[in-house]
C-alpha cells in the first residue's frame, strides 16, 4: 500500500497543496484514500479546512516523527485492516523531520513511501535556512519533489539563487515551480505528476541522527487557544493578527467567528490571510507555535 507524504515547514502551504490534490484524484484513488493529519499543537485544525471528502484521521500533541511515532504506526494498522489497497496521504507537523516521518512509515507493515513532497516557501526559505538549519533542511535533504510556495513574489533572478542553493543541498528532486497558488488546473497537473514521476532510482540517502526530540521540541513552543471570543468585525481580527509580530511567532492558524460567521486564519511573519469558511458550526480555535509563548498572547483571543 503506497504512502505519500506532503511535508514542509511551518505555514509552507501543505494543507493548501493537499486542497488541489485531493479534489483532483480519480474516483478509484478517492474510494481508497486515507488523509493523516498530524498536528504539533493540541488544537486540531487542518482536518476541517480539507476539502475532497476524505477520512481524516488526526494526531495532535506532538509529531509523528517522535512523540507520535507509535501512533502513527498504529494508525497506519488500523487502515490496512479496514482497507484492503490503500492509498495514505500523510501531512506531518510542519516542525517533523521528513526523515524520520519516512523511517516511522517503513516500519509499519505491508506500506511503502511513494512521494515525498516538500513544500518550501520561496520567499522565506533563506532566512530559515540560517535560522534552523539541519532542522529545516532535513525536510529538502529528503524530498523527492519540491513543490514552491509564493513563488511569484520573486524576481528571476533570486529564483535562480533560490534554485541553485536548493540544488547544492539536493541535486536528485524535482522541482515544480509554477504559480500553483493562483491556479485553477494546478490541481489536475500535480495529481497527474504525482502518478508520472518515478522516484525508485533516486537513491536518496535516509540516514539522519534524530535531534528534533532533544533538542528543536525544547526549543519550540505550541499554544493552542479554545473558548475564543466572537469578534465584532474583520478589522478587529486584522488589528489581532498585527500584533502577533510583537511576540516571536513562526505559526498561527485557526478558526475564528466574526458577526456569526467562521473564518479561518493563517499567519507567519512573511504572509498573512483571512477569510470567510463556509461551514458555520465548527468550533472557533487556535494553535500557534513559536517561541516563549505566554498568558498575554492567548488574552488576545479571549
Amino acid at each position: 500500500m503506497n504512502v505519500d507524504i506532503i511535508s514542509g515547514f511551518l505555514g509552507a502551504g501543505k494543507t493548501t497543496l493537499l486542497n488541489k490534490i485531493i479534489p483532483a484524484l480519480s474516483d478509484d484513488i478517492k474510494a481508497k484514500a486515507v488523509l493523516i493529519e498530524n498536528e504539533f499543537g493540541e488544537a486540531g485544525i487542518d482536518g476541517d479546512l480539507i476539502s475532497g471528502g476524505l477520512p481524516v484521521r488526526e494526531l495532535y500533541a506532538g509529531c509523528v516523527c517522535c512523540t507520535l511515532k507509535a501512533k502513527l504506526q498504529q494508525t497506519l494498522k488500523n487502515i490496512a485492516e479496514e482497507f484492503n489497497d490503500a492509498y495514505v496521504l500523510i501531512e506531518p507537523s510542519g516542525v517533523g523531520q521528513l526523515s524520520d516521518v519516512i523511517a516511522a512509515c517503513e516500519l509499519a507493515k505491508n506500506f511503502k513511501v511513494r512521494h515525498r513532497v516538500v513544500v518550501v516557501d520561496a520567499s522565506s526559505y533563506f532566512d530559515y535556512c540560517e535560522g534552523f538549519g539541519d532542522f529545516y533542511m532535513d525536510q529538502v535533504e529528503h524530498a523527492s519533489l519540491i513543490v514552491f510556495s509564493h513563488i511569484k513574489d520573486l524576481s528571476e533572478i533570486q529564483r535562480e539563487k533560490l534554485f541553485d542553493a536548493i540544488r547544492a543541498v539536493n541535486n536528485k528532486a524535482y522541482l515544480y515551480s509554477k504559480d500553483w497558488f493562483n491556479s485553477e488546473s494546478a490541481g489536475l497537473e500535480l495529481a497527474a505528476l504525482l502518478d508520472s514521476l518515478d522516484y525508485e532510482n533516486l537513491n536518496l540517502n535516509l540516514e539522519h541522527e534524530h535531534n528534533h526530540q532533544d533538542e528543536d521540541e525544547q526549543i519550540l513552543d505550541s499554544l493552542s487557544v479554545f473558548n475564543i471570543k466572537e469578534f465584532a468585525s474583520v478589522d478587529e481580527v486584522k488589528n489581532l493578527l498585527s500584533k502577533f509580530k510583537d511576540f516571536k511567532i513562526f505559526r498561527a492558524k485557526g478558526l475564528i467567528k466574526i458577526c456569526g460567521k467562521i473564518f479561518k486564519f493563517d499567519f507567519t511573519p512573511y504572509h498573512s490571510s483571512l477569510e470567510e469558511f463556509n461551514n458555520s458550526n465548527l468550533e472557533p480555535r487556535a494553535v500557534i507555535i513559536g517561541k516563549d509563548l505566554n498568558a498575554e498572547l492567548r488574552n488576545l483571543f479571549i
